[in-house]
């Protein structure tokens, strides 16, 4: 039975390669591809334990924004046995390439202090850094004024402390350096 000719759907993980140095991705790109293929019985049930890869590589890419239509050489299959029969969704991906970009950016509270009864907060908690670097796309750090922490209520506090607070990541594609202050 093994040795069937068989067609049946795999689920195969997509990652982006080669993207150029100063450039990034700033786009959302699935993850996941959905292929059918076809191959021996005992080729796909060993495709299906190692499961399915697809690469594209953006290494001659430039600024701006590319649609790819996937073929069968963006995918890697463990034998030549398996062929691509066709592309289910998404048939082509979409990628905006934008240039790489740094900015510091002042962090904002989003933290409540609640001291112990009887006590008061006589200022605003303060952050070590006071500004950060954020960095990613161009098109998206350019719109980003401020990085705030995670909303917090802090109860009980006597004393002076501190202590590392999170920060929000502005958007899915910019990065705060550090995550947290």
């Amino acid at each position: 039975i093994t040795e069937k000719q068989y067609e049946t759907d795999l689920y195969a993980s997509l990652s982006i390669e080669d993207i150029p140095p100063k450039y990034v991705i700033a786009n959302k790109i699935p993850t996941i591809v959905h292929i059918r293929i076809s191959g021996k019985g005992k080729d796909l049930l060993a495709q299906f334990l190692t499961g399915g890869k697809a690469k594209i590589s953006v290494a001659n890419f430039s600024y701006g924004r590319k649609t790819i239509k996937l073929k069968p050489q963006n995918f890697d299959f463990i034998s030549s046995g398996i062929k691509l029969r066709e592309v289910l969704s998404p048939k082509e991906i979409v990628i905006d390439l934008d240039r790489k970009s740094t900015k510091k950016v002042p962090v904002k509270s989003r933290l409540v202090v609640m001291p112990i009864e009887g006590m008061y907060c006589s200022k605003n908690p303060e952050f070590r850094p006071k500004t950060i670097t954020i960095e990613g796309p161009e098109s998206k750090v350019r719109k980003i004024d401020e990085v705030y922490t995670v909303p917090e209520t802090l109860k009980g506090f006597n004393t002076s402390t501190s202590f590392l607070v999170p920060l929000v990541h502005p958007d899915e594609k910019v990065i705060p350096i550090p995550d947290t202050v």
